[in-house]
């Protein structure tokens, strides 16, 4: 569990930080996927500072996990 830990931490830094927006993405998207991966607040968080293709990778991993409420908290945002 601990390593699936400092795992999610690192992807959160790359999904913040990276300079590259294929990396990001691609942090992104195993950091939604994953049931394991960052925290549903965490997600929403970086929604909230995601370019386009950012919030499309998050809105998919909701979807994916069946995160309504999440998805309902983040189109509120949009709005």
């Amino acid at each position: 569990m601990l390593a699936a830990r400092n795992g999610s931490d690192a992807l959160l830094n790359i999904a913040k930080t990276e300079k590259d927006p294929e990396l990001r993405l691609q942090a992104l998207r195993h950091l939604s996927v994953e049931k394991a991966g960052a925290s549903p607040e965490a997600l929403v968080d970086l929604y909230g500072v995601s370019d386009a293709a950012g919030k499309k990778e998050i809105i998919n991993g909701f979807a994916s996990r069946n995160d309504a409420k999440d998805l309902v908290t983040i189109a509120r945002k949009e709005s």
